[in-house]
């Protein structure tokens, strides 16, 4: 579908990806995903920053609550490829999509483990 070089995407966000389909909503997605793979392959040293990123590209990227998490965190886990599983509390916002990633601090690599509509919140 496209390359990105600093992201890695789990194979069920790629399914989600091709049952969206060619679409307004699949370029939207797309442009967001490249602009993330641009921001993640000059992240380089230190823990990830999602407010740098935010400061230097069009990504609205920000952490779930608190309280959702407590709530809701079991949707936000996801396992990663070593076996371990995380929390993927951290999202950026594309409308009405949000894509919820980890950022893996000593491997400096971001993983991908959902796309697709708004999870549950405690707000609603």
């Amino acid at each position: 579908m496209f390359l990105l070089s600093s992201l890695s995407v789990f194979a069920i966000v790629e399914a989600q990806l091709q049952r969206i389909g060619s679409s307004p909503i699949l370029n939207q997605i797309i442009k967001r995903l490249k602009t993330f793979d641009c921001a993640a392959a000059r992240w380089n040293e230190g823990d990830f920053s999602y407010s740098k990123v935010n400061a230097n590209y069009s990504l609205r990227i920000s952490p779930e609550t608190r309280s959702t998490m407590s709530n809701y965190g079991s949707e936000r886990t996801f396992r990663l490829p070593n076996g371990k599983s995380e929390e993927f509390s951290l999202h950026i916002k594309t409308g009405i999509l949000r894509f919820h990633f980890f950022p893996d601090n000593a491997e400096k690599k971001i993983y991908i483990g959902y796309i697709g509509p708004h999870l549950n919140t405690v707000s609603g």
